[in-house]
């Protein structure tokens, strides 16, 4: 399963409360077609795999991908820019 810092959480959390409006959207760990990895914006379903902090849900990854990223971590590095997401195996 992905390991997520907490620092990633709450970059998740903020860009989840600052840039979407709609109570019942969630970010979601998408899987491109070039094997990478993105998020965009969706709904919970069947069998997703809810990602929680501070008692908010905020994203949310298929079950299936979610099983492939057994060492994979999701972190942030700071920047001169500013905060970044970053993924990397443990």
């Amino acid at each position: 399963m992905l390991q997520i810092a907490d620092g990633a959480k709450a970059e998740l959390k903020r860009l989840l409360t600052s840039n979407v409006g709609w109570p019942e959207a969630r970010l979601r760990l998408l899987e491109r077609s070039s094997g990478a990895l993105g998020l965009g914006i969706d709904i919970a379903a069947a069998g997703d795999h809810v990602v929680e902090y501070e008692g908010d849900e905020l994203m949310v990854i298929d079950g299936r991908l979610a099983n492939r990223l057994e060492r994979v971590m999701l972190d942030v590095d700071k920047t001169a820019d500013g905060v970044m997401l970053v993924i990397s195996e443990t």
